[in-house]
C-alpha cells in the first residue's frame, strides 16, 4: 500500500428491502490491476469513515460487503 498505484474501482450494488425503511446490502469491489497492494481498506460515510480491511478474493481483486445500509448517496474511498 505504500506504492503509488492507480486503482480501478468497480462498485456492484445489490439491493434488498428489509423493512419499511429501505436498506441495502452493498458490495464494493476494487481491482488492483498492478497487484502491488498487500492490503486494501474501504471506508466511507456509511461506516463513519472507519477503515475496514477488504478480502482478496483472487489476485488483484478485493471485495467487502456491508448489510443494512439505508438507501442514499454516500462518499467513500479505498486506501
Amino acid at each position: 500500500m505504500k506504492r503509488s498505484l492507480q486503482t480501478l474501482v468497480g462498485v456492484m450494488l445489490m439491493l434488498f428491502s428489509t423493512s419499511l425503511m429501505a436498506q441495502s446490502t452493498v458490495t464494493f469491489t476494487v481491482y488492483d490491476l498492478g497487484q502491488q497492494h498487500e492490503e486494501i481498506y474501504i471506508k466511507g460515510l456509511f461506516n463513519d469513515w472507519t477503515n475496514v480491511l477488504m478480502t482478496e478474493i483472487e489476485p488483484g481483486v478485493w471485495r467487502s460487503t456491508f448489510a443494512g445500509i439505508p438507501e442514499g448517496d454516500y462518499e467513500w474511498g479505498a486506501v
